[in-house]
């Protein structure tokens, strides 16, 4: 049994994550 809040939960949290670094280099780049 798989809850599937629990499952999307971390993912949700590591695209937030992914999302932030993304706007911090992209930032840094001059593409953001």
């Amino acid at each position: 049994m798989s809850d599937p809040v629990l499952e999307a939960r971390p993912i949700l949290e590591r695209f937030r994550l992914d999302g932030r670094v993304a706007l911090v280099t992209g930032g840094g780049q001059g593409i953001g």
